[in-house]
């Protein structure tokens, strides 16, 4: 599954979603009471459903993308002190980030970690076994 995130996107979301549930039926309740019409209270519910109905989804969305995010710190937590293999056949440090660690380094040459030996695994695998 791809990673949700929501951060460049969550704040405008709410924004409109508060629009459509609060600004808009408030403007429309403020119109009707100055014109009194019948449909103006539909247009009321119908932005309050839509309004609703966006931040529910929104929610919906955060509370995956906060589930995500538990696993993946349960993953990094207990893996500090392994070496995650890259593209370029080299390996990258799991506790300082360091991108130049090779195959045969047992500790990294910038923060000092010494390599833990273990079977490579998927997060989901490593989260499921604890």
């Amino acid at each position: 599954m791809k990673k949700i995130n929501s951060i460049h996107y969550g704040g405008k979301v709410i924004g409109i979603g508060c629009i459509f549930a609060f600004i808009i039926p408030l403007c429309i309740k403020l119109v009707n009471m100055i014109f009194p019409h019948a449909i103006l209270s539909l247009f009321i519910m119908l932005s309050i459903g839509i309004g609703a109905i966006i931040l529910l989804l929104f929610f919906i969305h955060l509370a995956i993308e906060l589930r995500q995010d538990a696993k993946i710190d349960t993953y990094y937590s207990t893996h500090q002190n392994i070496k995650t293999p890259l593209h370029n056949g080299l390996y990258e440090c799991a506790s300082c980030g360091n991108r130049l660690v090779k195959h045969a380094d047992t500790k990294c040459e910038i923060c000092g970690v010494f390599f833990e030996d273990y079977q490579d695994k998927s997060p989901q695998e490593i989260i499921d076994t604890h």
